[in-house]
């Protein structure tokens, strides 16, 4: 009877713990960085994609994204506000800044023929 009790009470406690623990976590990491910046990696190994493919921001917010890869160079295109980012090295890191200065979905994608999942490396910034 103890023995299941003790079991019962570690299941509860691993079932409210863990997320409150990644929500604690999350707030942490959120904390450390500036306001409205996004990390972005490039990869392409299995299906060649960006870590985020939508990105939500606020009108008239300045957006910071920092830019890497993990394993070939990259490049990130936003034509609607002019964003090129140009090549985007492995281990390293690019910060780009724009406004958010009209409403809507802007695609962006990968400009520099990565891999043969090239064609993957889309996603949008939606501006609410």
């Amino acid at each position: 009877m103890k023995t299941e009790l003790v079991a019962l009470l570690l299941v509860i406690l691993a079932v409210a713990g863990v997320p409150s623990a990644v929500a604690v976590y999350d707030g942490f990491e959120r904390a450390g960085r500036p306001r409205g910046e996004i990390s972005l990696v490039g990869h392409t190994p299995l299906n060649g994609n960006w870590s985020q493919r939508v990105i939500g921001v606020t009108l008239g917010e300045t957006v910071r994204l920092r830019l890497t890869s993990e394993d070939v160079v990259h490049g990130f295109l936003v034509p609607d506000f002019g964003i090129n980012a140009g090549p985007i090295t492995p281990g390293k890191f690019k910060t780009i800044e724009f406004v958010a200065d009209r409403r809507g979905e802007f695609k962006f994608y990968c400009n520099i023929l990565c891999s043969h999942q090239h064609g993957g490396m889309t996603g949008k910034i939606v501006v609410e």
